[in-house]
């Protein structure tokens, strides 16, 4: 094992990617062939593995064991690679006898890491599981500021917090701080009213004591990224934020009572100030918590069940003005995090808790694990829903445009758009060819028996053997002759459906190239860029029962004629 690597987590994955570079061939055995023996995170990690929720955010992450097997895979990556000839810890005999030998370490560590490696592999670690926590803003603060802001408790931190965090990055963040956040719509009268002293600025300096009693800080919000060097007390004493930062949603109430909101301490404050009075009072939403009701989506299963159960119970929380909570939890089918995909700035959990989400209404669409798949959602009462699913949610809310609108919307990372730039596009027909699953494939953790039901694997293996290659290359033939496919994109599963292609239409068919055929994050990226190109033609040929040919068809923005194997060539 790479002796670079002296806690938990990330060494297994190591040896095996090592392994892999050496040329062997990882073949994984069945998954319910295998079992882990049970063991707790403080077993793994020490009695500190557990923390209160009362904790710093900074004490709460270094305690789950994601950020040890992300501090060691940076390590692992930084490090000069573990090899044959790399110097092993030595160790000494001192003494042989029948059961054995005794040996003692040596003192001299020859695979010690560099003390500023380690530190940095101390931040790079928080930097990514706080922004995944608390969303993308947090990769702008540099360490000391990044350590400041988990100085709060995980789940108090808000999107004020980060983004004065960002515009301060010097000044200490007090755990238990609230705001009150002025809105300036007229700046320059307000910057020459402030420079008179006129009543501007002393109705600020009475706010900012009102305030102030309340245990309240005052916090200006402008279209300006910093104040201009010509602005006077007392403005410049107030820290600003910019206007275009997303800090909440408005909630109008009005300035009358603002004497009464003045002496509530359960949420931050957002007001907008028009040149000279203030307007509106407006309740601030941290990052997760809100007082809207929520709309948790447990979503499930590959990227296209994913991301269409996260259009629907988007378009169920905007129709009942519940907050959009996703629960995205890495596994087989999809490894990777929202993050890896898409720039989203809505609250986002790792984790599912469906067996823990009590004073929800559950409803579990997943019938392998006995839930009843299609119930009616129950959106009409006040209260959190909690849904998990892999599948359209059964509500008058939620529709095919609805969820494509919302789908649409959504900003690919930029690793994904440069994916979509490296390849010719549009085309004239795009095809996906999904091949992988069935019978064939069940050793395959993702697409092994125990993810759906008898009836289910008895479709899937019917449909797959409708989307072979072969079926996708006589249609095109046909559409090649009718002057229709001069230009042809390809995204599917194997490298050998890639290889046919290209041998068969060399001068019309375009494809990303990739070396990957897993459900890795890397891989993920490709496919959400495949998706993105197939949606980029008019006509498309499809794999039936695959969501990810739906995917493409709800990415199209245009007019798009689709057909689907088995059923239309």
């Amino acid at each position: 094992f790479n002796e670079h690597i002296t806690t938990y987590g990330w060494d297994d994955d190591d040896i095996y990617q090592r392994m892999t570079a050496a040329g062997f061939v990882r073949q994984d055995v069945f998954a319910g062939t295998v079992h882990h023996l049970d063991h707790s995170d403080e077993e793994r990690l020490g009695s500190t593995a557990h923390q209160l929720t009362t904790s710093s955010a900074l004490d709460s992450i270094k305690a789950d064991t994601l950020y040890k097997i992300r501090r060691n895979r940076y390590i692992a990556n930084v490090m000069p690679d573990w090899k044959a000839e790399s110097h092993p810890i030595g160790f000494a005999i001192t003494a042989e006898h029948q059961a054995g030998l005794d040996i003692q370490r040596e003192d001299w560590v020859p695979s010690r890491v560099p003390p500023h490696v380690d530190r940095q592999a101390d931040y790079i670690a928080l930097w990514e599981i706080a922004s995944w926590r608390r969303g993308p803003r947090i990769r702008w603060l540099e360490e000391p500021a990044l350590r400041r802001l988990l100085a709060k408790p995980l789940d108090t931190i808000t999107k004020l917090d980060i983004e004065l965090s960002i515009a301060y990055p010097e000044r200490a963040v007090d755990p238990g701080a609230t705001y009150l956040v002025v809105r300036v719509q007229n700046l320059a009268a307000i910057l020459k009213n402030a420079a008179k002293g006129g009543t501007l600025a002393e109705r600020l300096q009475k706010l900012a004591d009102t305030m102030r009693a309340a245990q309240r800080a005052l916090v200006i919000q402008a279209p300006i990224q910093s104040w201009p060097g010509s602005a006077a007390k007392p403005l410049t004493e107030y820290p600003l934020v910019p206007t275009w930062a997303d800090i909440g949603h408005p909630q109008n109430i009005g300035w009358a009572q603002l004497d009464a909101v003045a002496a509530r301490s359960e949420t931050e404050l957002l007001t907008d100030f028009d040149e000279a009075e203030l307007k509106v009072l407006v309740p601030f939403a941290p990052h997760v918590q809100s007082r809207r009701a929520r709309m948790f989506i447990d979503v499930q299963h590959g990227l296209g069940n994913r991301l269409r159960a996260m259009a629907s119970a988007a378009s169920i929380a905007q129709a009942t003005d519940r907050e959009l909570v996703v629960v995205w939890q890495p596994d087989d089918h999809c490894d990777c995090r929202l993050s890896d995909l898409f720039d989203y700035n809505g609250a986002v959990i790792d984790e599912s808790f469906i067996h823990d989400a009590s004073g929800c209404d559950i409803h579990n669409y997943m019938t392998i694990e006995g839930g009843e798949k299609n119930a009616p959602i129950r959106s009409n009462g006040s209260g959190d829903i909690y849904a998990r699913s892999a599948f359209v949610l059964n509500s008058p809310h939620s529709d095919w445009a609805r969820e494509n609108r919302f789908l649409q919307s959504m900003r690919p990372v930029e690793a994904v758009q440069e994916l979509v730039r490296s390849v010719r596009h549009p085309n004239d027909v795009s095809a996906h060819v999904r091949m992988e699953g069935g019978r064939k494939d069940e050793h395959l953790p993702y697409e092994s028996t125990d993810n759906w039901t008898a009836e289910d694997h008895d479709l899937i293996d019917h449909w797959r053997a409708k989307s072979h290659f072969s079926h996708f290359m006589k249609r095109i033939g046909a559409l090649i002759a009718e002057g229709r496919a001069g230009r042809i994109f390809i995204a599917a599963d194997k490298p050998e459906t890639y290889e046919e292609f290209g041998r068969a239409y060399p001068d019309r068919i375009a494809w990303l190239e990739r070396g990957l055929y897993d459900r890795s994050a890397e891989q993920l990226q490709y496919a959400l860029a495949d998706a993105i190109l197939l949606s980029r033609a008019p006509v498309m040929l499809g794999s039936t029962w695959s969501s990810f040919s739906e995917l493409a068809q709800r990415l199209s923005t245009g007019r798009m004629v689709v057909e689907m194997s088995g059923r239309d060539f």
